[in-house]
């Protein structure tokens, strides 16, 4: 096993863990699981995908400014289907820290986000 791997699987047992006991609640942060539906260029269709996401915010009822962070691109494209938002942890955790309202989302062809993957580069 990869030291890539190992890592992805310490996050998948972190995640699984952390979504069987509900959204967090440390350091008066709050963690909420998210999918994200893009919507279908036919009036009224259904979603065309699901983005994974996770919001990490303060835990305080308050309104709170917004960042959205995004994922690179791994070298290999064998690596895109074990991508996570959680590998996007400690820069949320961060912005959270700070007072945002902070949304960790992969792309269509990532990690569990569906879709087919629609960038161009490197095929």
């Amino acid at each position: 096993m990869s030291t890539r791997q190992s890592i992805g699987a310490v996050v998948l047992a972190l995640v699984v863990f952390i979504l069987a006991f509900g959204p967090a609640r440390a350091e008066g942060i709050r963690l909420d699981p998210l999918k994200i539906p893009v919507p279908n260029a036919e009036a009224g269709g259904p979603p065309i995908a699901l983005l994974d996401a996770i919001v990490l915010r303060p835990d305080d009822g308050q309104p709170h400014p917004l960042v959205l962070l995004n994922h690179g691109s791994p070298r290999s494209a064998s690596d895109r289907p074990s991508m996570s938002p959680y590998g996007m942890w400690a820069q949320a955790t961060e912005f959270a820290r700070r007072g945002w309202v902070a949304v960790a989302v992969l792309r269509r062809g990532y990690g569990a986000s569906q879709g087919g993957w629609a960038e161009a580069y490197g095929q």
